[in-house]
């Protein structure tokens, strides 16, 4: 038996200067790919034709931690360094959640602030 494999759809990845990341999130009933650059976060929906489905702003300057997309792509929550941040495909802050209380200290311990 012989595999040939064949090329069925590429898909468009933007800034490639070494600051983007990339994650496949296979958990809805089509396949996502999130784009992670400096400046924002883009969501191609992996079906042909590819293309852009939302593309949601960073909400700080730093560097964020991690990100989630809401199912119908409409919210996008990200982790920054002191809080969780909603923010709509607009760019307007829908919500801020400061962590808590408690800190993580040099070695991963958490303490009371």
């Amino acid at each position: 038996m012989t595999i040939t494999p064949r090329l069925v759809v590429t898909y468009p990845i933007p800034d490639r200067d070494g600051d983007t990341r990339t994650l496949l999130d296979p958990s809805g009933p089509v396949p996502r790919l999130h784009v992670r650059g400096a400046e924002s976060l883009r969501i191609y929906e992996l079906r042909e034709p590819a293309g852009l489905t939302a593309e949601f702003p960073a909400p700080t300057p730093d560097r964020w931690t991690r990100e989630w997309v809401a199912p119908d792509g409409a919210l996008a929550v990200f982790g920054t360094a002191t809080e969780y941040v909603a923010v709509a495909r607009d760019g307007r802050t829908v919500r801020r959640q400061p962590y808590g209380t408690w800190e993580v200290g040099r070695w991963g311990l958490a303490r009371p602030r």
